[in-house]
Protein backbone atom coordinates (compact mmCIF):
# COMPACT_ATOMS: atom_id res chain seq x y z
CA UNK A 1 0.00 0.00 0.00
CA UNK A 2 1.49 3.74 -1.08
CA UNK A 3 2.00 6.59 1.11
CA UNK A 4 -1.09 8.70 -0.67
CA UNK A 5 -3.06 5.32 -0.44
CA UNK A 6 -2.88 5.26 3.55
CA UNK A 7 -3.30 8.66 3.67
CA UNK A 8 -6.82 8.77 1.51
CA UNK A 9 -7.95 5.72 3.84
CA UNK A 10 -7.35 8.04 6.72
CA UNK A 11 -9.22 11.11 5.72
CA UNK A 12 -12.05 8.49 4.33
CA UNK A 13 -11.66 7.05 8.09
CA UNK A 14 -12.13 10.59 9.76
CA UNK A 15 -15.31 11.41 7.26
CA UNK A 16 -16.73 8.23 8.40
CA UNK A 17 -16.40 8.82 11.82
CA UNK A 18 -18.26 12.63 11.25
CA UNK A 19 -20.99 11.29 9.46
CA UNK A 20 -21.37 8.31 12.95
CA UNK A 21 -20.83 10.92 15.63
CA UNK A 22 -22.05 14.54 14.29
CA UNK A 23 -25.69 14.56 13.53
CA UNK A 24 -27.12 16.10 16.07
CA UNK A 25 -31.04 15.32 17.41
CA UNK A 26 -33.79 17.62 18.05
CA UNK A 27 -35.39 15.44 20.39
CA UNK A 28 -34.49 17.03 23.99
CA UNK A 29 -35.27 20.77 22.01
CA UNK A 30 -39.23 20.13 21.32
CA UNK A 31 -40.35 22.43 24.47
CA UNK A 32 -38.91 25.76 25.82
CA UNK A 33 -41.20 25.40 28.45
CA UNK A 34 -39.77 23.92 31.63
CA UNK A 35 -41.36 21.53 34.25
CA UNK A 36 -42.53 22.23 38.01
CA UNK A 37 -39.93 21.72 40.13
CA UNK A 38 -40.25 18.12 41.25
CA UNK A 39 -42.21 16.90 37.83
CA UNK A 40 -40.26 15.01 35.56
CA UNK A 41 -40.44 14.03 31.71
CA UNK A 42 -39.16 10.45 30.56
CA UNK A 43 -38.70 10.71 26.64
CA UNK A 44 -38.08 8.45 24.07
CA UNK A 45 -37.08 9.59 20.21
CA UNK A 46 -36.84 7.86 16.90
CA UNK A 47 -35.24 9.75 13.56
CA UNK A 48 -34.57 9.02 10.55
CA UNK A 49 -31.27 11.32 9.02
CA UNK A 50 -31.03 12.26 5.24
CA UNK A 51 -27.83 13.36 4.13
CA UNK A 52 -28.55 15.52 1.22
CA UNK A 53 -25.07 16.84 0.19
CA UNK A 54 -21.58 16.40 0.64
CA UNK A 55 -18.41 18.36 -0.26
CA UNK A 56 -14.89 17.46 0.62
CA UNK A 57 -12.13 19.26 -0.26
CA UNK A 58 -8.36 18.09 -0.28
CA UNK A 59 -5.62 20.69 1.47
CA UNK A 60 -2.88 19.05 -0.28
CA UNK A 61 -3.77 19.34 -4.47
CA UNK A 62 -6.53 21.81 -3.90
CA UNK A 63 -9.68 19.48 -5.47
CA UNK A 64 -12.87 19.69 -4.62
CA UNK A 65 -15.67 17.13 -5.06
CA UNK A 66 -19.47 17.67 -4.44
CA UNK A 67 -22.06 14.86 -4.90
CA UNK A 68 -25.80 15.56 -4.08
CA UNK A 69 -26.49 12.24 -3.92
CA UNK A 70 -28.28 11.16 -0.81
CA UNK A 71 -28.52 8.51 1.73
CA UNK A 72 -30.63 7.69 5.05
CA UNK A 73 -29.75 6.44 7.81
CA UNK A 74 -32.65 5.39 10.01
CA UNK A 75 -32.68 5.34 14.06
CA UNK A 76 -33.82 2.02 15.20
CA UNK A 77 -32.84 2.02 18.61
CA UNK A 78 -34.66 5.26 20.64
CA UNK A 79 -33.02 7.75 22.12
CA UNK A 80 -34.01 8.01 25.79
CA UNK A 81 -34.03 11.41 27.65
CA UNK A 82 -34.87 11.96 31.14
CA UNK A 83 -35.28 15.79 32.59
CA UNK A 84 -36.68 16.67 35.89
CA UNK A 85 -37.41 20.39 36.90
CA UNK A 86 -35.32 21.73 39.61
CA UNK A 87 -36.53 25.20 40.28
CA UNK A 88 -38.79 27.95 39.17
CA UNK A 89 -38.05 28.02 35.02
CA UNK A 90 -35.24 25.64 35.63
CA UNK A 91 -34.83 22.22 34.80
CA UNK A 92 -32.00 19.21 34.45
CA UNK A 93 -31.34 16.38 32.29
CA UNK A 94 -29.76 14.36 29.73
CA UNK A 95 -29.99 11.54 27.20
CA UNK A 96 -28.54 8.68 26.13
CA UNK A 97 -28.34 7.29 22.79
CA UNK A 98 -27.01 3.86 22.75
CA UNK A 99 -26.79 3.86 18.77
CA UNK A 100 -24.49 6.49 18.35
CA UNK A 101 -22.85 5.71 21.68
CA UNK A 102 -23.68 8.89 23.47
CA UNK A 103 -24.34 9.81 26.71
CA UNK A 104 -25.18 13.89 27.17
CA UNK A 105 -26.14 16.29 30.20
CA UNK A 106 -27.99 19.54 30.09
CA UNK A 107 -29.87 22.11 31.90
CA UNK A 108 -32.66 24.15 30.85
CA UNK A 109 -33.24 27.81 31.82
CA UNK A 110 -36.70 29.35 30.53
CA UNK A 111 -35.65 33.17 30.64
CA UNK A 112 -39.33 34.57 29.43
CA UNK A 113 -42.99 33.51 29.96
CA UNK A 114 -45.14 36.30 28.38
CA UNK A 115 -48.86 34.92 28.24
CA UNK A 116 -48.61 31.98 25.68
CA UNK A 117 -45.06 32.70 24.18
CA UNK A 118 -41.98 31.19 26.07
CA UNK A 119 -38.48 31.13 25.32
CA UNK A 120 -35.67 28.91 26.66
CA UNK A 121 -31.57 28.16 26.19
CA UNK A 122 -30.73 24.59 26.84
CA UNK A 123 -26.57 24.32 26.87
CA UNK A 124 -25.36 20.77 26.44
CA UNK A 125 -22.05 19.04 27.31
CA UNK A 126 -21.71 15.37 25.48
CA UNK A 127 -18.97 12.38 25.20
CA UNK A 128 -18.93 9.85 22.47
CA UNK A 129 -17.37 6.35 22.03
CA UNK A 130 -18.24 4.43 18.72
CA UNK A 131 -15.53 1.81 17.60
CA UNK A 132 -12.64 3.17 16.73
CA UNK A 133 -13.63 7.10 18.11
CA UNK A 134 -14.29 8.85 20.68
CA UNK A 135 -15.00 12.77 21.60
CA UNK A 136 -17.01 14.86 22.85
CA UNK A 137 -19.46 18.01 21.70
CA UNK A 138 -20.74 21.17 22.82
CA UNK A 139 -24.19 22.66 22.18
CA UNK A 140 -26.01 26.11 22.64
CA UNK A 141 -29.64 26.28 21.69
CA UNK A 142 -32.30 28.76 21.88
CA UNK A 143 -36.05 27.37 21.84
CA UNK A 144 -39.08 29.45 21.54
CA UNK A 145 -42.83 27.56 21.69
CA UNK A 146 -45.90 29.26 21.17
CA UNK A 147 -48.78 27.67 23.20
CA UNK A 148 -52.15 27.63 20.43
CA UNK A 149 -54.52 25.55 23.15
CA UNK A 150 -53.77 23.94 25.90
CA UNK A 151 -52.71 20.86 24.39
CA UNK A 152 -51.21 21.63 21.51
CA UNK A 153 -47.99 24.12 21.18
CA UNK A 154 -45.64 25.11 17.95
CA UNK A 155 -41.71 25.14 18.96
CA UNK A 156 -38.98 26.29 16.61
CA UNK A 157 -35.37 26.22 17.74
CA UNK A 158 -31.72 27.33 16.26
CA UNK A 159 -28.40 26.02 17.16
CA UNK A 160 -24.83 26.25 17.18
CA UNK A 161 -22.44 22.62 17.89
CA UNK A 162 -18.80 22.07 18.49
CA UNK A 163 -17.55 18.99 17.70
CA UNK A 164 -13.79 17.15 18.70
CA UNK A 165 -13.22 13.87 17.56
CA UNK A 166 -9.98 11.35 17.67
CA UNK A 167 -9.28 7.83 17.53
CA UNK A 168 -9.57 5.61 20.75
CA UNK A 169 -6.37 4.10 19.76
CA UNK A 170 -3.58 6.32 20.36
CA UNK A 171 -0.88 4.12 19.38
CA UNK A 172 -1.98 3.41 15.71
CA UNK A 173 -0.09 3.54 12.76
CA UNK A 174 -2.40 5.32 11.17
CA UNK A 175 -4.42 8.22 12.96
CA UNK A 176 -7.04 10.68 12.11
CA UNK A 177 -8.41 13.83 14.00
CA UNK A 178 -11.62 15.60 12.82
CA UNK A 179 -12.94 19.32 14.69
CA UNK A 180 -15.61 21.03 13.74
CA UNK A 181 -18.95 22.60 14.37
CA UNK A 182 -22.74 22.39 13.06
CA UNK A 183 -25.44 24.76 12.63
CA UNK A 184 -29.33 24.12 12.26
CA UNK A 185 -32.95 24.64 13.45
CA UNK A 186 -36.20 22.98 13.53
CA UNK A 187 -39.53 22.98 13.99
CA UNK A 188 -42.10 20.83 16.11
CA UNK A 189 -45.61 20.06 16.82
CA UNK A 190 -46.65 19.13 20.52
CA UNK A 191 -49.70 17.25 21.38
CA UNK A 192 -49.91 16.54 24.43
CA UNK A 193 -52.26 15.34 28.04
CA UNK A 194 -52.19 15.64 31.32
CA UNK A 195 -49.55 12.99 31.33
CA UNK A 196 -48.17 12.20 28.01
CA UNK A 197 -47.19 14.54 24.77
CA UNK A 198 -46.24 13.29 21.63
CA UNK A 199 -44.07 15.61 19.32
CA UNK A 200 -43.17 15.02 15.54
CA UNK A 201 -40.38 17.34 14.29
CA UNK A 202 -38.16 18.46 11.06
CA UNK A 203 -34.52 19.72 11.47
CA UNK A 204 -32.01 21.02 8.86
CA UNK A 205 -28.32 21.43 9.75
CA UNK A 206 -25.02 22.10 8.13
CA UNK A 207 -21.66 20.80 9.35
CA UNK A 208 -18.23 22.08 8.67
CA UNK A 209 -15.46 20.02 9.67
CA UNK A 210 -11.68 19.71 9.19
CA UNK A 211 -10.33 16.10 8.61
CA UNK A 212 -6.90 15.37 9.41
CA UNK A 213 -4.92 11.90 8.85
CA UNK A 214 -1.44 10.44 9.83
CA UNK A 215 0.26 8.00 8.65
CA UNK A 216 4.29 7.30 9.23
CA UNK A 217 5.21 10.71 9.94
CA UNK A 218 2.99 12.53 6.58
CA UNK A 219 0.06 14.32 7.27
CA UNK A 220 -3.29 14.95 4.89
CA UNK A 221 -5.63 17.16 5.56
CA UNK A 222 -9.60 17.79 3.76
CA UNK A 223 -12.16 19.95 5.01
CA UNK A 224 -15.79 18.81 4.54
CA UNK A 225 -19.34 20.35 4.72
CA UNK A 226 -22.47 17.61 5.09
CA UNK A 227 -26.14 18.90 5.04
CA UNK A 228 -28.50 16.97 6.89
CA UNK A 229 -32.39 16.35 6.43
CA UNK A 230 -33.65 14.99 10.28
CA UNK A 231 -37.68 13.75 10.84
CA UNK A 232 -38.19 12.78 14.22
CA UNK A 233 -40.64 11.55 16.49
CA UNK A 234 -40.72 12.15 20.06
CA UNK A 235 -42.76 10.00 22.78
CA UNK A 236 -42.77 11.31 26.63
CA UNK A 237 -44.37 10.73 29.70
CA UNK A 238 -44.68 12.97 32.45
CA UNK A 239 -44.05 11.74 36.54
CA UNK A 240 -45.12 13.72 39.47
CA UNK A 241 -47.77 16.10 37.63
CA UNK A 242 -50.58 13.45 39.75
CA UNK A 243 -48.71 14.33 42.71
CA UNK A 244 -48.35 17.66 41.83
CA UNK A 245 -52.34 17.95 41.43
CA UNK A 246 -53.04 16.40 44.62
CA UNK A 247 -51.39 18.08 46.75
CA UNK A 248 -53.29 21.42 45.17
CA UNK A 249 -56.61 20.02 45.55
CA UNK A 250 -55.41 19.20 49.28
CA UNK A 251 -54.61 22.56 49.97
CA UNK A 252 -57.72 24.05 48.22
CA UNK A 253 -59.74 21.51 50.92
CA UNK A 254 -57.86 22.55 53.57
CA UNK A 255 -58.61 26.45 52.88
CA UNK A 256 -62.26 25.37 52.39
CA UNK A 257 -62.62 23.51 55.54
CA UNK A 258 -60.53 26.65 56.95
CA UNK A 259 -63.37 29.20 56.27
CA UNK A 260 -66.10 27.96 58.92
CA UNK A 261 -63.58 27.92 61.40
CA UNK A 262 -62.83 31.30 61.23
CA UNK A 263 -66.47 32.62 61.11
CA UNK A 264 -67.20 30.77 64.33
CA UNK A 265 -64.47 32.27 65.91
CA UNK A 266 -65.46 36.16 65.01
Amino acid sequence: MTQNSRLSIGVLLAAVAMLCTACPSSGVYRTAKTQDPGVSDFGLSWNATRIASTEVKDNQSGETTKSDDSIVLPKILPEVSFHVGVAENVEAGGRVDVSAGLLEVDAKYRFLQSGDLHLATQPAAAYQSLFIVEGFRLTLPVIATYEITKFFSVTGFGYGQYVDISPTDDDADASFAITGYNLGGGVGFTFEGETFYFTPMVEYSKSFNTAKATAEGETASADSEYTFVIVSLNLGFYLGKEKKQLDRLEKKIDNIDDKPDKALEK
